[in-house]
């Protein structure tokens, strides 16, 4: 069986860009080598995708996306890695199997497995509960086939009583279905529509209930599953899985995000599926990573129009920016939010309602036509919208927006739109320009530990050899530990710190899908090992966020031509490699295993991952110092377990032993025989397209158990 990696290698050679684009439905057209088509990422009317057979590999020139066959289906269908691998191998009729998972990971899965069943089983109770409408849901006004969507349900008979001896009454406990102490059990949801919240993986991992007994004392409006490492509230988006289902969302890649799950189904109700929100807690990081991953890229805040509404807008939109996204607000009137704009809408036209609303709007009119006109117009720019909002009559006000403006304005990742809004906020507040830009920088500058702030400008005396350097190359390497970077000559005997780091060139592994080089970094205080993806070194913000990635490592320097001189130099000194992409037999003529290469003798790999071949060097990422400190589950964590290791017995001898102990029915030669061939299945099941499963006969007792376990650990 291959690893995970490996079936990945045979997902790609297999399913090319071109025939995976054609099964996502696009429509690529040939313009010599190329292919193009509109992107099916974000909106355009111009076709800017381009699709590369040759490279199988895809890049987008209006919105900048690029990647491989799999990383397309990710963004289309709103998969993750592994759900898009299956995809894939369905599609295109590969077998999907790989090595077992470990006995830890098995147990990891069964015990959440167990955690969720509970959830389902009251879920699926209180959907069938609500056959038909209630009270409350003729006020809501949602639509059936909405109710249905989201799982909407309400609470029936007791739970406690139902739990209590039950084998799932202490997972019902702890996830919070039902209370008990030690001289009694009571109702945690009682009297409540209920609505299932689901991770993005569509797990159910809690409920928030709205109570239907509002004149009952000590009785909250809405109670939610209490957090668990089950339902992460900072990381689970109510409605999510929802919206990616709509394939129209991930070409407008927007996202409305609002307050309340009522707010999300109403919107979904009318059409506007693309609606998200957080329970129980405020927008987090995760959430908007979440968001990220899935192919949003612009926001739409939608939060109520009250104090507590606009501050969660204020700190929302600064964790936004920090990550990337493009951001407008909805700006409702007071005392309003989403779902009572609906549902006032769905009652009489919206000009009546609002009868400000300048968009000339017809009675008859879809319900959905109507809420279109309000929200485009109430949609602006979030920070336009935020610093007009500021109160600027006397100086202290002015002063307190200023500093308030300093913090969005470092916030944004583009430089470009970083400078249109300054000069925004110059115009509205009458603030010096150079000033502001000033503080800004400086804030940026201060987001780094002080001791990783690269000083400039140095008057120093330098060695023949670095003047050599300086001569040659327009800068030289600081070796020394304090000071340690690329210092750029700056007039006469002045010289600038560049960075607070020195990059050592390791290899160059070649590969057509995945080309990268292997690099050493080092600042005073640590070193790491770094893959860095060839296009890198021609997009030198990702070079930047990749190396700070590893910690202390910054370049001091925006000017690209400073980087590109460091880069041509690097490029000098990248030894060629190949990565190996299977392991097992290679054409070269040896046997690779995950920790080096069989050829007559056995080779292990360096502390890089290199081996060398006939004066050819190959590299073997899984035990590369590179993922000595990674999580077990990278992409290499299965390739791991195939590695080589000394024995005293010889394949003879073992395959013997076998013949021997299990004699029955000729069972041991039958399994020799069924292991030799599985070592060659690729090539079996390319010829033939399958490949035999593995019988054994015999008695009770007769060991057929103890040879599957004995070939599962052959090697």
């Amino acid at each position: 069986m291959k690893s995970l990696s490996q079936l990945k290698e045979v997902i790609k050679d297999e399913a090319g860009i071109i025939a995976v684009a054609d099964r996502l439905g696009l429509k690529l057209k040939q313009y010599g080598t190329a292919h193009k088509c509109c992107c099916p990422i974000h909106n355009e009317k111009t076709a800017s995708f381009n699709a590369s057979p040759k490279f199988d590999t895809y890049h987008c020139f209006g919105c900048g996306t690029s990647g491989d066959q799999i990383s397309l289906v990710m963004a289309m269908k709103r998969f993750d890695f592994i759900d898009a691998l299956k995809w894939l191998a369905k599609e295109f009729s590969i077998v999907w199997e790989f090595e077992k998972e470990t006995p830890e990971q098995k147990k990891k899965r069964a015990t959440r497995k167990a955690k969720i069943e509970p959830n389902r089983l009251v879920a699926r109770e209180w959907f069938t509960n609500l056959k038909k409408n209630h009270t409350y849901l003729d006020e809501m006004g949602w639509s059936a086939t909405t109710r249905t969507k989201f799982g909407i349900g309400i609470t029936g008979e007791s739970l406690a009583g139902r739990f209590v001896n039950s084998e799932h009454f202490e997972l019902a406990v702890e996830l919070g279905l039902i209370g008990s102490n030690s001289t009694r059990q009571w109702e945690v949801y009682e009297d409540r529509i209920m609505f299932p919240i689901v991770d993005y993986k569509q797990n159910l991992v809690g409920f928030t209930g709205r109570t239907l007994l509002e004149k009952k004392k000590n009785n909250p409006k809405w109670k939610n599953s209490k957090a668990s490492d089950l339902y992460k509230k900072d990381e689970v988006l109510y409605g999510l899985v929802q919206a990616n289902q709509d394939p129209a969302n991930r070409r407008e890649a927007k996202i409305h995000i609002v307050e309340g799950c009522t707010d999300v189904v109403s919107m979904h109700d009318v059409g506007f599926t693309n609606t998200v929100a957080a329970l129980g807690t405020a927008l987090s990081e995760k959430h908007l990573k979440r968001l990220w991953k899935c192919g949003y890229r612009s926001i739409c805040f939608m939060y109520d129009g009250d104090k507590a509404g606009r501050a969660a807008f204020d700190k929302s939109l600064k964790l936004a920016l920090e990550l990337g996204f493009t951001c407008t607000v909805s700006v409702l009137p007071e005392g309003e939010d989403p779902h009572s704009i609906i549902r006032s809408s769905k009652v009489y036209p919206m000009r009546s309602t609002f009868n400000w609303c300048p968009i000339e709007l017809q009675e008859e009119e879809p319900v959905t036509r109507h809420l279109s006109a309000f929200f485009e117009i109430t949609e602006l720019d979030a920070l336009d919208y935020l610093f007009r909002s500021f109160n600027i009559k006397s100086p202290g006000q002015r002063i307190a927006a200023r500093n308030s403006c300093v913090e969005y304005l470092a916030a944004i990742k583009s430089d470009t739109s970083r400078h249109i809004y300054i000069d925004e906020v110059v115009k509205l507040i009458k603030v010096n320009k150079k000033d502001l830009k000033d503080d800004i920088q400086k804030l940026i500058d201060d987001s780094v530990d002080e001791e990783d702030v690269v000083a400039t400008n140095f008057r120093m005396a330098i060695t023949e050899e670095q003047a050599e350097e300086v001569d040659k190359f327009g800068f030289f390497e600081n070796k020394d530990q304090a000071e340690i970077g690329y210092y750029f000559q700056h007039g006469l005997g002045f010289y600038n710190r560049e960075s607070n780091f020195l990059i050592e060139p390791l290899f160059h592994i070649y590969s057509k899908s995945d080309n990268k080089r292997l690099v050493k970094i080092k600042n005073n205080r640590k070193e790491s090992i770094v893959e860095v993806p060839s296009k890198a070194l021609v997009s030198h913000q990702l070079l930047r966020e990749i190396f700070a990635g590893e910690g202390n490592f910054f370049f001091q320097t925006a000017k690209n031509e400073v980087l590109m001189k460091i880069i041509l130099r690097l490029g000098e000194n990248f030894p060629l490699c190949h990565e190996v992409r299977y392991l097992g037999w290679q054409r070269k003529g040896f046997y690779a295993f995950s920790n080096g290469i069989l050829n007559g003798k056995f080779t292990p790999v360096d502390g890089y991952g290199i081996v060398q071949h006939k004066d050819e060097n190959y590299f073997l990422p899984a035990f590369s110092k590179i993922y000595e400190n990674s999580d077990e589950d990278d992409d290499y964590s299965n390739d791991r377990y195939y590695k080589y290791h000394d024995t005293p017995y010889t394949f003879m001898e073992v395959a013997k032993l076998m013949d021997e102990v299990y004699s029955y029915n000729r069972n041991g030669k039958v399994a020799v025989a069924f292991l030799v061939a599985s070592c060659f299945r690729d090539f079996i099941y390319e010829q033939h397209r399958f490949f035999p499963h593995l019988f054994l006969f015999g008695q009770s007792q007769a060991g057929k158990s103890q040879l599957g376990w004995t070939l599962d650990n052959w090697f």
